[in-house]
C-alpha cells in the first residue's frame, strides 16, 4: 500500500485484505498498519481462498486519502 496524500484533522486509514471461498462470507487475511500520513508498506501474503478484496475504513474530521494498493499473484 502506498499513501501519497493525506488531508483533514486526525485522519486515519485502516486497510485490510479479506478473502472468501464463495464471495459471500469474508474472512480477514492481512492488516496494514494504520495510516495517518504518507507512507508505503509492503506485505508478503500466501494461502488465499478463491476471492480476494481490500477494505478501507477512513476516519477523522474531513479526511481524504490518496492511496494505491497493488497485488501480484503467482500460481
Amino acid at each position: 500500500m502506498s499513501v501519497t496524500a493525506v488531508t483533514g484533522t486526525t485522519p486515519t486509514a485502516d486497510v485490510i485484505i479479506e478473502h472468501s471461498a464463495d464471495g459471500t462470507v469474508w474472512f480477514p487475511h492481512t492488516t496494514f498498519t494504520q495510516a495517518t500520513t504518507t507512507t508505503t508498506e509492503f506485505k508478503a501474503m500466501a494461502n488465499f481462498m478463491q476471492f480476494v478484496r481490500a477494505k478501507a475504513t477512513i476516519g477523522g474530521t474531513t479526511p481524504e486519502f490518496t492511496f494505491t494498493l497493488k497485488m501480484t499473484a503467482k500460481a
